[in-house]
């Protein structure tokens, strides 16, 4: 499904599998996602009401696609 990333204390955003990499493979969100380590991402849909915050990786970088 994807991996949830500690903002900050307290806060947290969901990266769903989808929004890791560009690649057309499956991705396992455990095996690309370490414990305890430092990502980048970019907040892609915030809703104050719900709590509840999108995040993706894969749109930091060029879409190799296109």
């Amino acid at each position: 499904y994807g991996a949830f990333l500690e903002i900050q204390p307290g806060v947290e955003g969901l990266v769903h599998v989808s929004e890791i990499t560009w690649a057309n493979t499956p991705i396992n969100a455990k095996e690309f996602f370490k414990l305890n380590d430092e990502y980048e991402a970019k907040v892609v849909t915030l809703d104050k009401d719900s709590r509840k915050m999108s995040l993706s990786i894969k749109q930091l970088t060029e879409d190799p696609w296109n």
